[in-house]
C-alpha cells in the first residue's frame, strides 16, 4: 500500500529535489526503510531513527543508521518523515536547517493527518518558495537552505512539573491519567529487582524510587531512544542506593536484560493511530518470561482492552485492584 515514503521518492522523480550526487551525504530524520525503487538512495543516507523496531528494520536492510545524529553537519541535503507531533516536526525542520550547508535542499513528506499542509505553510511563511506535490493522501515539499540564519526557532528541552520531556514522546504534556492511577498503588511491598517495561520518559520510575525504598535494582526498558535518555535524566537524582539500568530494547522481540521480582508497566496498544491490543498482550507475555518464579506484574490498562486471556495464560493468579470506569489496575503473580 502506498504511503508517504512513496511520495518522498516521487519528489526526487518530479524534480523537487535532485538525486544525491555520487559521494554526497543526506541526513534522513525519522527514517524508515524506503520502497524497493528507493534502494539507490541508501548509500547516500545517514539515517536517524530512535524507535527501536524501525531502527532494527533499517539496520537489517543495510542502511547507515544511528539512534541520534545530533550535532552532525555538512550534509548536502536533508529529508524527514513527518511525525504526529507538530512540535517534533518543527524540531526536525530546525535540525535539518542546521545540518545542511547553504544551497542544499530540505525535503519532507507526511500524511495529511500528520499536519503536512500546515507545516508546508509554516515553512513558506519563513522561507518563501516551497515546492510541493500530493499523492496517496500525502504531501511532499522541498525548499532551499539559504545562507540566512536558521528561521525555525530552536526547541529547548521542556520541563513539565519538574520532569524532562521532549516533543513527540508519549504523554509529552505530563503524566497521563493511567500512569498516575498505577503510581497510586505503589508502596513498600515492591522490592528487590524491579523493571518498568515501556518506561517512556520515566514517570513510573520516579514514583517508585520515591515510594518503594527496598528496591535493589531498577531497570527502565524503552523502545524510544530519546524517551530513555529523558528517563535517565529524570531518575538519576532519585536513585539513592538503588542500581539503575537503562535499556533501549523492543521488549516484544529482543532478549531482556535480567529476571525480576516485580515489573510495572503501562503497555502501549497503538501502532500509529491504529489500536493494536496484541501489542499489549505481547508486553504481558514478555513480562511473564522476565519475572522470577513468584514474581509480580503490576500494570494499568484501558478498561475495555481484552487482556484477561493472555494474563490468565501466563500467570497463576490475576487480581483487578481497581477499576475506575476508564482504567483498571491489575496485579498478576507468576
Amino acid at each position: 500500500m502506498a504511503d508517504a515514503r512513496d511520495t518522498l521518492l516521487l519528489a526526487f522523480d518530479k524534480g523537487l529535489a535532485a538525486h544525491p550526487a555520487q559521494g554526497s551525504r543526506w541526513l534522513f530524520l525519522n527514517s524508515q526503510p524506503l520502497p524497493a525503487d528507493g534502494r539507490a538512495l541508501i548509500p547516500a543516507l545517514a539515517c536517524e531513527q530512535g524507535f527501536r523496531p524501525h531502527f532494527l528494520a533499517l539496520q537489517k536492510a543495510g542502511y547507515d543508521v544511528a539512534p541520534s545524529r545530533a550535532g552532525e553537519t555538512g550534509f548536502a541535503g536533508a529529508m524527514f518523515m513527518l511525525s504526529r507531533s507538530r512540535q517534533l516536526n518543527e524540531v526536525m525542520l530546525s535540525r535539518a536547517w542546521d545540518a545542511v550547508g547553504p544551497g542544499g535542499v530540505i525535503l519532507a513528506a507526511g500524511d495529511n493527518n500528520d499536519g503536512a499542509k500546515s507545516l508546508r505553510k509554516y515553512v513558506a511563511r519563513h522561507c518563501g518558495a516551497v515546492e510541493s506535490l500530493s499523492k496517496h493522501h500525502t504531501i511532499a515539499f522541498a525548499f532551499a537552505r539559504t545562507d540566512a540564519p536558521n528561521p525555525f526557532p530552536a526547541q529547548t528541552k521542556p520541563r513539565r512539573g519538574g520532569y524532562e520531556i521532549a516533543p513527540g514522546m508519549f504523554s509529552a504534556d505530563g503524566p497521563d491519567e493511567g500512569s498516575r492511577l498505577l503510581a497510586s498503588h505503589f508502596n513498600d511491598r515492591i522490592d528487590g529487582d524491579v523493571a518498568d517495561f515501556g518506561a517512556g520518559w520515566g514517570y513510573l520510575g520516579t514514583q517508585l524510587l520515591q515510594t518503594a525504598f527496598r528496591i535493589d535494582a531498577f531497570d527502565s526498558i524503552e523502545a524510544d531512544h530519546d524517551s530513555l535518555q529523558a528517563a535517565r535524566s529524570n531518575l538519576e537524582g532519585l536513585a539513592g542506593e538503588t542500581r539503575l539500568g537503562f535499556h533501549w530494547l523492543d521488549v516484544t522481540h529482543e532478549p531482556l536484560p535480567a529476571q525480576y521480582d516485580w515489573i510495572v508497566m503501562n503497555p502501549p496498544f497503538h501502532e500509529g493511530r491504529a489500536a493494536v491490543p496484541a501489542l499489549g498482550a505481547a508486553f504481558i507475555s514478555a513480562a511473564a518470561s522476565a519475572l522470577k518464579p513468584g514474581g509480580t506484574l503490576l500494570m494499568v490498562a484501558n478498561r475495555n482492552l481484552p487482556y484477561e486471556a493472555p494474563l490468565g495464560q501466563h500467570f497463576k493468579s490475576v487480581t483487578v485492584l481497581e477499576d475506575n470506569g476508564a482504567f483498571k489496575i491489575i496485579e498478576a503473580r507468576r
